[in-house]
């Protein structure tokens, strides 16, 4: 047999979906295929903490999001997009960390990390390295 996936407006329109997963399950020659997809494509994970325009006063920043159903690992970036007390940064600094085992959440020790407004976004893969998109960014300010 031979498969076609066709993407259509109803019931489910998924033209626009950046990525989609599709695994064939129960084909051992017998009957037919289940077909499931995975849209991840447009979705990310939605931001909980630290909240938008945040001040964070202490040496730890937790970052909280909520998941995604049928995913696993996350992968949190964070951007130093301007330096407190200079009119531009020197150079963008950007920190990438991956968070995986359903683990929504994580604490970044920001010690040694300069003052100043930062932009954080998350997204979401799955174990079959199903790709979702970047939540829209959020900023919060260290502040010393």
């Amino acid at each position: 047999r031979f498969w076609k996936i066709l993407t259509r407006e109803s019931p489910l329109d998924v033209s626009n979906v950046g990525s989609i997963g599709i695994e064939l399950t129960n084909f051992a020659g017998m009957g037919d295929p289940t077909v499931t997809t995975k849209l991840l494509g447009k979705n990310s994970p939605v931001q909980v903490s630290p909240a938008h325009k945040a001040k964070i006063l202490e040496d730890t920043v937790k970052f909280q999001w909520k998941g995604l159903i049928g995913t696993d690992t996350y992968v949190v970036q964070v951007i130093l997009k301007k330096r407190l007390g200079r009119r531009r940064s020197p150079d963008e600094r950007m920190w990438t960390f991956t968070v995986g085992g359903g683990k929504t959440e994580l604490q970044w020790d920001v010690k040694n990390i300069p003052s100043g407004e930062f932009l954080w976004s998350v997204l979401a893969f799955d174990d079959e390295k199903v790709v979702g998109v970047f939540s829209p960014d959020r900023s919060f300010t260290i502040v010393r």
